[in-house]
């Protein structure tokens, strides 16, 4: 095959929320990895965003592995391989936290126990690797012991210009009763990075939808509330953690970053800022993107031997 990705269908759960998932997986050209990354992908867009990055990663004798999140993607999109009960949209904090603990478990069993492991997430999969530590059940636990470190890039923690929390509130109520009602997923596409073609790339992208459900959007900004609040005192001590955000970010807050970096109580923590960039600092031009990415596998490559104990 052409591209450098190896593709599969992933099957997951029991009853209805048993799910076909769109994976991707991306191997070192030779060798044994020197670490391996579990990516998650952001809010109503998909794996196949991210092709540039892992490959990034996969080159430097990192593998990766991605897949389509539950509601997203072509794991709510592909008529042929799609779960019966998928559609776009539909999913929850529980389910997201549970389907990273599977892959995560997965991976593991897959590469072996010899190769360190990382998680890593952007914007609403940023604020998910970061719940992942924090938002414990039995399987997430037992998965967390697997990971190295966790990486965050412009984490959905608290919205740049928040929703007013009157309206979080009734999403909230509202989702208990209508769990997948749709609802405008209100993206202003400029502000995602200042490259024109990520942008148009981004507004034809067919797998991208204008919607997502009530119940996806209320557990986004709930679970970026209780990191914020309540959660970040569960951050387990022993666990490395990076976190990048643009100071130009118009869709998360690289404020609210910040204070999730100072306020955990880890032994090993690094907040990078990446000065005027917007909400993607990977797809910014001008090398700026490259730079983001060589940031990331150097701090994994410094955290190769790291095992953290909860």
């Amino acid at each position: 095959m052409s591209q450098g990705y190896i593709e599969e269908w992933v099957t997951y759960g029991d009853g209805p929320n048993k799910t076909s998932f769109y994976t991707r997986t991306y191997n070192v050209t030779s060798g044994q990895p020197k670490a391996h990354l579990v990516f998650i992908h952001g809010f109503v867009e998909h794996c196949g965003r991210y092709d540039r990055a892992l490959s990034q990663w996969a080159a430097n004798g990192i593998s990766a592995f991605t897949f389509d999140q539950r509601g997203y993607g072509r794991t709510a999109t592909d008529k042929e391989n799609m779960s019966a009960n998928s559609s776009y949209g539909k999913t929850s904090w529980k389910d997201q936290m549970q389907d990273i603990a599977f892959f995560i478990t997965r991976e593991r069993e897959r590469i072996g126990s010899g190769v360190p492991m990382f998680l890593m997430g952007h914007s609403m999969g940023g604020g998910e690797v970061l719940g992942f530590a924090t938002f414990w059940m039995a399987e997430t636990k037992a998965a967390l012991a697997h990971l190295s470190g966790i990486i965050a890039s412009a984490p959905m923690i608290r919205q740049a210009t928040p929703a007013p929390s009157w309206k979080v509130w009734a999403g909230g109520k509202v989702a208990t009763i209508f769990p997948n009602l749709h609802i405008g997923s209100s993206i202003v596409t400029k502000d995602l990075c200042h490259d024109p073609a990520i942008i148009q790339a981004f507004e034809r992208d067919p797998l991208i939808g204008p919607y997502s459900t009530i119940r996806a959007i209320s557990d986004m900004l709930e679970g970026g509330t209780a990191l914020a609040e309540e959660n970040y005192k569960k951050w387990p001590i022993g666990l490395p953690i990076l976190i990048l955000h643009g100071d130009g970010d118009k869709i998360t807050s690289h404020i609210a970053s910040k204070k999730f970096h100072d306020d955990i109580k880890a032994n090993d923590k690094h907040h990078s800022i990446y000065a005027g960039a917007y909400h993607e600092v990977h797809n910014e031009p001008d090398g700026v993107g490259t730079r983001f990415v060589d940031e990331c596998i150097t701090w994994v490559e410094r955290h190769i031997s790291s095992v953290h104990k909860l």
